[in-house]
């Protein structure tokens, strides 16, 4: 019964962090706007191509980023630069809606909100 109850103690903890991030990689996917004054990205989008996740961005409507990557863990969003691993960027996701995602670059203290384009 020990062994039963330890595997039971270990498994709390990591549901209730899994239950507490307001967003999930599937509703990550599209392309999404700035709505705040600060925030790293004025527009990016987030994609899947077979295996691949794709990450794009654009500044005053111009590419910005092309073909970087992307993945979602631990309720953090990890942005690779396609050449040049020093420009890459972590965003710990705060809260969230059906179209606004509330982020915070890791290391920082100011929260961009950024919404789905339709």
């Amino acid at each position: 019964m020990r062994p039963f109850l330890s595997a039971l103690l270990f498994l709390i903890p990591l549901a209730a962090s899994a239950e507490q991030c307001p967003v999930t990689e599937n509703s990550l996917l599209g392309a999404w706007e700035r709505k705040s004054k600060s925030g790293f990205f004025e527009e990016m989008s987030f994609k899947i191509e077979g295996k691949q996740k794709i990450f794009n961005s654009w500044l005053h409507q111009r590419p910005e980023i092309s073909g970087g990557t992307w993945k979602f863990a631990n309720c953090t969003i990890f942005i690779g630069h396609p050449t040049e691993k020093n420009l890459s960027v972590e965003f710990m996701v705060l809260k969230a809606s059906k179209n606004r995602v509330h982020v915070r670059e890791v290391g920082e203290k100011d929260t961009s909100v950024h919404q789905l384009i339709k």
